[in-house]
């Protein structure tokens, strides 16, 4: 993780992806990986997760609902990661 994108991730945002990732609002999590995205650069992002730059900019200029891979290859190049937990099984909303 460059040191420009570790500056932006804030605990604020961390609790939103986090939120994002929980409630199932996949829009949320976009919306929060945006500042990063920018910071890392969005030429940089299109070759490191190999999603055309067009594709990111629809994903976060629209902050629509991108595939569950999507995400997890913005995660993996960003240096985030997804830990699982066991739930009660109660679906929750925000």
């Amino acid at each position: 993780m460059s040191e420009i994108v570790k500056a932006s991730l804030t605990p604020e945002r961390l609790e939103e992806i986090t939120k994002g990732l929980r409630y199932r609002q996949l829009d949320r999590v976009i919306s929060a990986l945006w500042p990063l995205a920018q910071q890392y650069g969005m030429s940089q992002l299109a070759r490191d997760t190999g999603i055309s730059r067009t594709h990111l900019y629809r994903i976060f200029g629209d902050m629509r609902n991108p595939e569950l891979n999507t995400i997890l290859q913005l995660f993996n190049v960003l240096g985030l990661d997804i830990s699982v937990s066991v739930g009660d099984g109660v679906v929750r909303s925000s």
